[in-house]
């Protein structure tokens, strides 16, 4: 890894281009997960010592590096260099021209129509196929990493001060390093790095606070490096289903539901009804991340209500495997029907365990009356993250009428005798969605509820059965109400 180098890249219109120019360009660079160097340069430049200075730093980028995106003043992906996707239509060698023949200026995108791939550097193509005026060296990316809005870093730095003249540039080690790591700290936030750190997360809250969403949000991020479902392609969508388990525990769901049992077979030609050995879906899930292909990429596990099942019951002897400190195969353990697997080319011949690409997400109510079923040796084994009804609003992005009559109310509840903050009321109430979609405005927002029917039909009838046997009920629900309808909204729909 030390001979990894790291590159600035700018999709430069120009040295007198807008902030808001450089964003478009970075747009496309994006779109076409690829970086054009001294894209539209003009005949006057071919010659000049801006696109000799280009032309030669290329000449160093090799498969593996990492080129950062960037616009004037801030840093918005990285992607590592691979070989060319096109196919080239001549061959050159680069140093040649340079060195020896000096004849470069002669490609012009005035003179020549091509796409020209330099035997000597194999990562380089030169993409002439858009005619005069439109052409640039090239240099593909497997995929844009970390895509946000842009991590801004001090201008003083020299390695990334506002001049673009010159489009490549490249990083000394310890400030590319620096960059990666703040970069993609932004992009995957506080839960997704200590998911990837830890191996095992479970997500705590009140109902509404968008546990589950956020746990498939989690997923994406470790797997495709991508927030939004939006964002993936029809392929990463099928990948997904292969690559994201998801189960939701209930009281009778046990070990053989999840980890192996027998099973009973289809009745012979004769009626009788036998018994086989059959895997559970996190075994089966677990043998999906060990096949071949897969070894590298990242599995992501979700248990969506773990606190309802009876844990010890469903894990059985897995609480050792789930252990994020004795992952993989030499760590492997018995299981309770170990001796009936008689298969050698099963992964799984001499014992279960965990393999170390796979991740596991929990999610789980506060006021649930079955969260004490988690007993301490399996709290330890995972790392806890609480999602709050005033964090849940922010994720969700609500409107400020939203979140102020969400606080209003939740601040009454948390100072209600017999109930608390567990029973506060999260973001996903105030989301409308129609046929599983949600539902925006014109900006792109959440679009508001009818207040009052949310409050009629889902909220009041919450909340009496939070409070049902308490001396002060009726009470206590009108002061709540009183709280919701918030005065500085006369339109309480």
């Amino acid at each position: 890894m030390s001979n990894i180098r790291y590159w600035t890249f700018i999709h430069s219109p120009g040295q007198d281009a807008s902030v808001e120019d450089s964003l478009e360009y970075v747009d496309y660079a994006l779109e076409l997960k690829c970086a054009l160097m001294q894209y539209e340069y003009g005949e006057g430049f071919q010659g000049s010592a801006m696109v000799t200075h280009t032309w030669r730093l290329i000449y160093e980028l090799k498969e593996g590096d990492y080129l950062f995106l960037r616009s004037k003043y801030k840093i918005h992906a990285v992607g590592k260099i691979i070989r060319p996707r096109k196919k080239p239509d001549v061959i050159l060698n680069m140093k040649r021209i340079f060195d020896v023949d000096k004849d470069h200026g002669k490609y012009r995108s005035d003179k020549s129509k091509a796409c020209i791939h330099f035997d000597d550097n194999q990562v380089f193509y030169e993409d002439f196929s858009d005619g005069p005026g439109e052409w640039g060296q090239r240099v593909d990316v497997e995929s844009w990493m970390y895509v946000n809005d842009g991590v801004e870093l001090p201008a003083s730095n020299s390695y990334l001060d506002s001049a673009t003249r010159y489009v490549l540039r490249e990083l000394k080690p310890e400030a590319g390093k620096k960059i990666f790591k703040r970069l993609k700290g932004e992009f995957m936030g506080k839960e997704a790095e200590l998911l990837e750190t830890n191996k095992n997360l479970i997500l705590t809250g009140a109902p509404g606070t968008g546990k589950t969403y956020l746990a498939k949000e989690l997923a994406r991020k470790l797997i495709f490096v991508k927030k939004e479902e939006s964002e993936l392609s029809e392929e990463e969508k099928k990948l997904f289903e292969c690559r994201c388990g998801f189960v939701q525990f209930h009281p009778s769901y046990d070990y053989t539901d999840f980890v192996e049992g027998l099973r009973p077979t289809k009745p012979d030609k004769n009626g009788n009804i036998g018994f086989e050995l059959r895997d559970g879906i996190f075994k089966e899930f677990c043998k999906r991340a060990l096949e071949a292909d897969n070894a590298d990429k990242n599995f992501v596990f979700i248990i969506d209500e773990i606190n309802r099942g009876e844990i010890s019951k469903i894990f059985g002897e897995l609480f050792f495997s789930v252990d994020p400190d004795y992952r993989g195969k030499k760590n492997w353990v018995r299981t309770q029907y170990q001796n009936m697997i008689t298969d050698e080319n099963d992964q799984f011949f001499k014992g279960f365990y965990i393999p170390e690409n796979v991740y596991i997400i929990g999610t789980m109510n506060d006021i649930d009356r079955s969260v004490e079923s988690i007993d301490f040796a399996m709290r330890r084994r995972f790392t806890w993250v609480e999602i709050t009804a005033d964090k849940s609003a922010e994720n969700m992005n609500l409107s400020q009428e939203s979140k102020d009559r969400m606080k209003a109310l939740n601040d009454g509840i948390a100072k209600t005798d017999g109930l608390g903050s567990a029973f506060q009321i999260g973001g996903s109430y105030f989301l409308l969605k129609e046929n599983g979609e949600l539902i925006r405005d014109e900006q792109g927002n959440p679009k508001d509820p009818n207040y009052k029917e949310l409050w009629d039909f889902r909220l009041e009838p919450l909340i009496r059965e939070y409070l049902r046997g308490q001396e002060k009920a009726v009470e206590n629900l009108e002061s709540l109400k009183k709280a919701y309808y918030n005065k500085s909204y006369e339109n309480n729909r």
